[in-house]
Order: C-alpha cells, then structure tokens, then sequence
C-alpha cells in the first residue's frame, strides 16, 4: 500500500498500520502506554475517520497494537523512496476477521464518541481517552437529570485538513453552542404562530386581496386551498427542515440537489417581499407621527394639503345638499338619493386624501415617476437600521417580546372588532365577507390571488418554516406544529376580515355607496383607510391611534425581521466561506443586505411608488411565488418523497392524517397548483389603475422581467448540479444529481439553534444512496 505525502490526516515521513475496526466488545489495550508510545492519527475510510497508530521511524520499541492485525508489507512514501521495515512482534500474530461495511460504520461511530483528539507539541496527533457521554438516542441511557454544564468539554475540533469538500467528513465543534432560537416550552410554538400569523401577510394582503376579489367567494376558496394546499405544503416543509436541519437552500439542495435553484428563487422572493414590507413599515410610521394631535391629521379637512373635494362629515353633507334642493323646489329627474349618492361620490374622505396626498403623494400614472419622498425615505432607513440590530442580536425579538407581541394585538383587534359590532351597516358588510358566491368562483384569477395568500398566510416558500423547524425539537409533533398554525391563521384571517368588511358596511350607510362600488379604492392603501376610519370612531382616538400603530410598526417589523433574517440564514449556511471571505465578518454583510433593501425601496418611494409596488407584488410576490411553491412540493414530494421525509423524522401519524398527507403531497396538491397555474395563466392581465385603465406596456414588461428573472435561477442551478455531479455521461450525471446528499445526522452530533457562523455538525455523502444511523435515503 502506497501513501501519497499529504494527504489528510497523514503527514509525510509517518508510515501508517491500519486495520478495519472491529465491534467494541473484542477492543482492548493499554490505553495510557499506547498513546504514550505510538501517536494516533485518522485514516481516511469508507465509514469515515478512524483513529490509528502511527509509527515513527525514530522509534526503537514497537508499539502496542490498537487492533490485533497481520503485519503490513514495507510501506513507501512515494515511488522510488527507500520502505520502512516494521519491527517484528514478539506477541503471536492473529488474523484480523472480516468486517462489512456496516461495522465499520459503527465502529466509526463509536471511536468517534469516545475519543477526543487534541494537537501535540509534535508534529503528529495524539488521542487522550475521555469519559464516554451517556446516550440520548437511546431512552434507557438517557441520563433523569441533566445540569447546563453536561458534556461542555466533550466536542473537540477535529483539525482536519481536506481539499476536497466532498469527502466524508465528520465535525464537531468545540462546544455547545447556546440555544437561543429552541422550542422549550408549548407556549413557544402558540406564540411563534401567533407573531406569524399577525404578520403583513394576514393583517395587511389579506383585506386588500379580499376586497378586491369580492370578499365570500375569496374567503371560500382560501381556505378550500389552505386544506388541499396549504396544510401539506406546511408540513412537507418543517419535516424537510427538520430532516436535514437546514435552511431553505441547504434542505432542498441536500434532498434533491438538481433543483437547489427553487430553494435559492425562495430566498429572493423572500427578498423582494420585506422590500415592500419596509415600504408598508414606512407608510406605518408615518401614520404613527401624525397620531399625536388632539384629533388625527388624517380625521379633519383643516390641514394644508386638503382639497376642495375633501369631506369631513358625509352625513351632514347629504342633509345639507337635502335641505338645500328641498328649499329651493327644483324638480329633479330620478331618485334623489341616487343623485345625491353620485354626488357623494366624486368627493374624497380625509383618512383617502392623507393617504394620497400627504403620505405617498400619489401621481397620475406610472410614467411619472416624480420626486423621491424623503420622508419615507428616512422610515424605510429607520426599519432597516433596526433590522440590522436585530439581526445582529438575537434576542431583539425573543423571549418575553414574542408574547407581548402576540397577546396584545389580540386585545386590540377585539376592541376594534367589538367597536365595528356597534356600528350601522356593519352587519352588512360582514355578511358580504362570509357569504359565498358560486357564481364568482368560477373566476379564474380569483383562484389565482386566493392561492398566493394561502403561500403568504403559511409563510410557504419564502422559508422561515424551515428555519424553525429545523430548531424544533425531535419530542415536539409535527401534525400539532401544523395544527396550531393554521387554526391562528384562520383565527386572524377572520377576526381582520370582519374588522376590515365591517367598516366597509358602515362607510357605506354613510356615505350611500354599495358594497361593490369604486368608490373604494382597490389597491395596497385600502388597509390603511380601513384602519384610519375604525380609529376616528374608537372613544379617544389619539389614544387608540398611537397604540395601534405603536403594534402595527412591531408586526411590521418582526414581518421584516423574520423574511430578512430568513435571507441571511440561507445564504451564510450555503456560502458562509465566501461571506468570511468577501465581506471580512457578519456584521459587513448583514449591512450590505440592508443597503440593497434600501436601494432596491427607493422607486417604491417616489410619486409613483404605489404603481411599481403594485407591479412588483402582482408578478413576483403573486404569480411567481406560485410557480416556485410548485416546483418546491414536486422536489420534496416527487423527487425526494413525502413518506421518506416522514420516515427520516421519526415522525409517527395516526392512520387518517398520515393517509390524507399522502394524497395531497401525491395528487390532490399538485392537481390543485396545475389547475390554478393553467386556468389562471389563461386569463391574466395587468393590473388596473384606480380609474380602471391599465397598467401601461412598459410596467408589464418590467413584471414579466423580474418574474422571468427570478424563475431563471432553477435551471441556472440545475445545470451546475448536473456539471458537479461525479458521473460520466449526461444521463448518468442528471441520475447522480437527483440522489441526495445528506442523510441523518447522529443524534450525539446535533445541537439545534447553532450559531450562524459557528460549524454545524455534519455527515457529507458523495451522490449515491447509503445508510446512515438506521436512516434510509
């Protein structure tokens, strides 16, 4: 057997004896005497790193033998180079039995648990034998009490050195790392899903899809989606993550690496979403700023950048036009309320013209774009200023501030809903929320919008569920993960739409509009009229304001907080080598992520920022997240396998939900994406304006751009995985890269919540199945 000179683990001039391990039971020598006379150092196998004894040529006496073995022929650095004779052994020599490759591994495993390897003052390694930590895979090892400084000094740092990545590698870490992100107790995960379900995604695109799509039918087919879609999609992805212990590029590349590209599309939706999310932080503090009046700016005509159109009260209005007409004894054709409702209709309400004029300064048509609003500007700088500390201490939204925010926007919610009760014409408007009209379901891009808020609802895609479940506990269920979540998504989704529609009914009466009228307008703002107008009719509206937009800016904040960090995450754990590299640290790149958000929020900030941010969030944040969150059920279902993601977590269902899992992961779900995706596709247009034209060509090529831009990434990816993948031959290649990479971890190995840029421990497979830890792949 010839050693090249440096390869890993073994240094030039040390000639090696190896042997293949053999089960614990039959291993035995003088511990102390062996480390003493011969060092120690890894040789590289199939199962992984072994320890072995090295002999050095200076060293007169023989070594005791780690394993009883033959005694190997004279061993050559390099061809040509004069071999090293071992010294004859005194003891008799046995033959060492054969071993598969299954004992290897355990074998591997084992030496692995109980050595720990540490650099001499020489040049080779030396192993010092150290207590053997009690299991916690299995139940009868596993230790009743356990104190926070167990096993601190067990993970050592392997100093390995490879030039390869690929090869099998297993890495420990010096020591535990702190858990700051873990599940520890029930209420973690209700609060979790809370602060995700009171998110933008729920309290802000939810009205605003809603209303625009016709409120019941909308609601219907939301949640006939969130059954078919969105509850499998959720579990498929926290069993992914918690399978492979990855974020979202990671998870995807390690189960079906030739489509690692829907993994990295997720992430730059994710990034385009907390774009806008700062833009909808902005507009919120600005709301915050102006509540602090005796009477809200946005509640009175008295400010400068009212119009002539402007109507502070609509009821006095009418009776004053009434009485007017009345006194006069002019005959009029028609209805006189009709007539009066069309005039009511050309005037404006004081919480629609702050919006426009004072907030967003809205302009004509997207192709004048205007002025930047400096304004906004400084509050998007502000959002992300404090998205970069809370990104760079992590507990700027954990521990207590996760129940604060999740418990009382609820009481305030409830205010708000039992106020809107109490109003006239509410009912009205909740019942055009909750009744359903078959008749508009057969709409097309109803289904379309409906199937993109059901992905923004569950947070499907973009990828924090992979990063939390990813730190979950093995203890903790999965199907109870799902089931809290979606029953507080469907807690919030009613609780806003009643408050959202049942201000509508009364705006109304007030105002002798219908329901389905333009006299509301359909875009981003609608929100934030919705919410202005409940505030004027609360009891001591300055107070409410300040409180409820106080909330909404930590909503909004922990909205962006989680996307961003969720950006971060993924690409620090899939090129955190080249972030050391390039950007010399974390806190650089974190600052350079921020910047780009900035940059990339400054169109969304001009006059005509509400036409870009409507253009951006129709073709990326609604059609192309579908697409995305169809190619990612088909990898993880199709590709990978649903039942092997569950088998790989130890996850044990009861018979119904396991059966209904299956049937949507394997047809329900994916005919349910096809059918929206065909039927949707076929009648898309762009978007209107609010006087109903279009959106000009050229915010429709800039769209169909951006969306074709990000879809581009998946076959980018997947080219490169085919040229990577150790095979000959195009098919042998695509084979090879639809072959996962990672399997399961040992359980001794992983410690959840890992640090950023600390090492994760890690079991690296070359393509091809194997088996790992009783895993199957």
């Amino acid at each position: 057997m010839n050693i090249q000179p440096g390869s890993d683990g073994i240094q030039a001039g040390i000639p090696l004896v190896s042997s293949p391990p053999i089960a614990p039971s039959i291993y035995s020598f003088d511990r102390q005497h062996s480390a003493v006379t011969a060092p120690y150092v890894l040789v590289q196998t199939p199962a992984g790193l072994i320890p072995s004894i090295a002999v050095s040529p200076s060293s007169p006496q023989e070594p005791v033998p780690l394993f009883s073995t033959i005694p190997p022929p004279p061993i050559s650095m390099s061809p040509g180079a004069p071999s090293v004779s071992h010294y004859p052994s005194p003891a008799p020599v046995v033959a060492a039995p054969t071993i598969s490759k299954k004992g290897m591994e355990e074998a591997a495993r084992y030496l692995a648990r109980s050595f720990s390897f540490v650099e001499n003052d020489g040049d080779a390694l030396t192993i010092g034998h150290t207590k053997r930590r009690k299991s916690r895979s299995v139940p009868e090892l596993r230790p009743k009490h356990m104190t926070k400084g167990t096993d601190q000094e067990y993970y050592r740092d392997f100093p390995l050195s490879s030039s390869d990545e690929e090869d099998y590698v297993i890495d420990v870490t010096r020591t535990k790392a702190k858990s700051h992100d873990n599940c520890r107790h029930y209420l973690d995960l209700a609060a979790g899903s809370a602060r995700e379900a009171l998110g933008l995604a729920n309290i802000w695109r939810f009205p605003y899809f809603c209303f625009i799509k016709g409120g019941g039918p909308f609601l219907m087919a939301y949640l006939m989606l969130l059954i078919c879609v969105g509850v499998p999609m959720i579990c498929i992805e926290m069993a992914a993550g918690r399978a492979t212990h990855s974020g979202p590029i990671q998870a995807i590349g390690k189960l079906a690496p030739l489509v690692q590209g829907i993994g990295v599309a997720g992430v730059v939706i994710s990034y385009f979403l907390s774009t806008i999310y700062a833009v909808v932080f902005a507009w919120s503090i600005f709301y915050f700023f102006n509540s602090f009046h005796a009477r809200p700016r946005w509640a009175r005509c008295t400010n400068p950048w009212n119009t002539p159109n402007c109507t502070q009260d609509p009821e006095q209005f009418f009776r004053i036009r009434l009485a007017a007409i009345s006194n006069s004894g002019d005959e009029m054709s028609g209805d006189i309320n009709k007539t009066l409702s069309g005039q009511l209709a050309e005037r404006t309400s004081t919480a629609q013209e702050f919006f426009d004029i004072k907030v967003i300064e809205l302009s004509d048509n997207p192709n004048t774009p205007g002025v930047i609003r400096w304004e906004l500007f400084a509050s998007i700088s502000l959002c992300l200023l404090l998205a970069y500390f809370s990104l760079r201490k992590k507990s700027f939204f954990s521990e207590k501030i996760k129940y604060v925010l999740s418990i009382i926007p609820f009481f305030i919610f409830a205010a708000f809903l039992f106020r809107v009760l109490l109003l006239e014409g509410s009912y009205d408007g909740i019942h055009y929320f909750f009744t359903p009209n078959l008749q508009a379901m057969k709409s097309a891009k109803l289904w379309v919008f409906a199937l993109a808020q059901t992905i923004h609802s569950m947070g499907l895609t973009l990828g924090p569920n992979y990063v939390v479940s990813s730190r979950n506990k093995r203890q903790i269920s999965l199907m109870r993960d799902t089931t809290i979540t979606v029953l507080i998504n469907v807690l919030v989704v009613f609780v806003v739409g009643t408050v959202t529609f049942g201000t509508v009914g009364h705006l109304c009466v007030i105002w002798k509009q219908e329901l389905s009228s333009s006299f509301f307008h359909k875009d981003p703002g609608l929100v934030f009229v919705m919410y202005t107008e409940v505030i004027k009719l609360m009891p001591l509206p300055p107070l409410w304001a300040v409180l409820f937009w106080f909330l909404f800016i930590c909503l909004a904040m922990d909205s962006i907080n989680t996307l961003t960090s969720t950006v971060v995450h993924a690409i620090e754990e899939s090129y955190g080598k080249t972030i050391k590299q390039r950007f010399q640290g974390r806190g650089f790149f974190l600052l350079f992520i921020c910047c780009g958000c900035l940059i990339m929020a400054i169109p969304f900030v001009t006059d005509a920022g509400l036409y870009y941010l409507q253009t951006v969030d129709y073709y990326v944040s609604t059609l192309c997240i579908i697409v995305v969150c169809f190619g990612e059920l088909c990898a993880l279902a199709w590709l990978y396998g649903g039942q092997n993601l569950l088998y790989n977590t130890d996850e044990v269902l009861h018979p119904i939900p396991y059966v209904y899992l299956r049937m949507c992961w394997a047809t329900v779900s994916p005919l349910a994406f096809m059918a929206v995706t065909v039927c949707g596709g076929m009648a898309l247009q762009r978007p209107l304006m609010r006087d109903g034209r279009k959106f000009p060509l050229g915010a429709d090529v800039v769209g169909w751009s951006l969306f074709g831009l990000v879809l581009f990434i998946v076959p980018v990816f997947a080219v490169r995985a085919i040229f990577r993948a150790d095979a000959s031959g195009l098919i042998a290649k695509i084979k090879a890269s639809l072959q996962p990479q990672v399997v399961e971890v040992n359980d001794d190995l992983v410690y959840h919540g890992w640090p950023y840029w600390d090492p994760k421990p890690r079991h690296v497979f070359k393509n091809g199945a194997s088996v790992y830890n009783g895993a199957r792949i």
